[in-house]
């Protein structure tokens, strides 16, 4: 059983013009050995000299290490002919249709594709690449192929019957060529070479610039889900978003502040990130709309409270000796249990997350619920004024 590349597409098995490919798909695949090689639809692209670049398509290139090449044109239906303007037919269920000169075809895509090897192996191998080339045609509907209309040699002209015996048929092809001085077989060491080149593969990688420049502008794209929670928005004064890392809260509370702001209100859009905020404000520099760090991470404590673990008590020294400072601790265990409970609202709103990915996200994350936390229990204050009078002061 030979090789044959690629698979068969299963969407061509009803195409009606694609069963005459599909039969001698299944020929070369069941009849011809395994040393031989077969790729189905080879295209690319070539010049010549009279025509300049012009597309290339083989139905069929069987490939032997020691043969060489053969490339083979499939005809199927009624094939017919007329003298009078040198025209081909090949006729079906579904009419009868002009055909191209299918031995034409095949000596001209023979050439091509032996230029195109050469020119990739110079560029490529530098080596020798002269190497032995044949060309048939295959009428694969006919019972038999005598007519002088032909106008090729029988060796080279395969039809129906040579699907049973299709070994001996293609080595008919390649022989008809053997008298050919100006070609010889494929040197072994390119073997593997003309594998590759006729069955290429490989990847085409975006530059890092561009991912990053691609990025910078789909950041700010809104999901539809997004789109519809948006709109929702527009009827509550005050709405609370939940969520995990990289759900899009930001953004979307993003984009409330620009549509607040292009109905003329001023707009703080403040959040728990310096570098967010500093990434807000330079990509998104829109009138009326402030974006600025909330609040200042907390500083050094003056006070500690844990448990009475011999271990915090020696790891509290420690730190005070570096940093040359006296935080002093305080250890009960019941004053230690409240604030042990108040990393409960932490657990409730992290426990659904699906996970943070990473320790900044996880930091960011949880220092915003905190932060939250802590409005709410009135304990941001600065000069006797509350987190959110200071905010009303900024927005008047």
């Amino acid at each position: 059983m030979a090789n044959i590349y690629p698979i068969f597409k299963k969407e061509l098995n009803n195409a009606p013009e694609a069963y005459s490919e599909k039969q001698a798909y299944a020929a070369i695949n069941q009849f011809l050995p395994n040393e031989y090689i077969a790729f189905h639809s080879i295209d690319w692209s070539g010049k010549v000299a009279i025509h300049g670049s012009q597309d290339f398509e083989c139905d069929f290139i069987v490939f032997h290490p020691t043969k060489g090449i053969l490339v083979i044109e499939v005809k199927g239906g009624q094939i017919s002919y007329n003298g009078d303007d040198d025209t081909w037919y090949s006729s079906n269920r579904n009419g009868k249709f002009r055909i191209k000169h299918p031995i034409k075809q095949v000596v001209k895509n023979k050439h091509a594709l032996k230029q195109f090897i050469k020119s990739k192996f110079e560029e490529k191998f530098q080596t020798n690449t002269q190497m032995k080339m044949a060309h048939a045609v295959w009428f694969i509907d006919v019972d038999n192929c005598e007519g002088d209309y032909v106008r090729a040699n029988r060796d080279i002209v395969l039809d129906k019957s040579s699907i049973s015996n299709l070994e001996n048929a293609i080595s008919k092809a390649y022989s008809y060529f053997d008298d050919e001085n100006n070609n010889k077989k494929v040197p072994k060491e390119n073997y593997q070479k003309i594998m590759k080149l006729l069955l290429p593969t490989g990847k085409m990688n975006q530059s890092i610039v561009r991912n990053l420049e691609y990025g910078e502008t789909q950041i700010f794209d809104l999901t539809t889900n997004q789109v519809k929670l948006l709109n929702h928005m527009r009827n509550h004064k005050k709405v609370f978003l939940n969520g995990g890392a990289g759900t899009g809260k930001t953004l979307i509370g993003f984009e409330k502040a620009k549509k607040e702001a292009d109905e003329g209100k001023r707009v703080l859009f403040t959040c728990y990130s310096r570098p967010l905020a500093e990434a807000l404000a330079k990509n998104n520099q829109i009138e009326n709309v402030k974006v600025m760090k909330a609040v200042r991470q907390h500083g050094v404590p003056s006070t500690i409270t844990a448990d009475k673990s011999g271990a915090n008590a020696a790891g509290l020294k420690e730190l005070n000796r570096q940093i040359n400072r006296r935080i002093k601790l305080r250890q009960n265990k019941y004053l230690n249990n409240i604030v042990e409970q108040s990393h409960r609202l932490i657990r409730r709103m992290t426990r659904p997350m699906i996970g943070f990915q990473n320790f900044w996200s996880a930091r960011t994350t949880i220092s915003g619920i905190e932060m939250v936390n802590m409005i709410y229990r009135g304990q941001l204050k600065n000069n006797g004024e509350s987190f959110v009078k200071q905010f009303s002061n900024l927005a008047a």
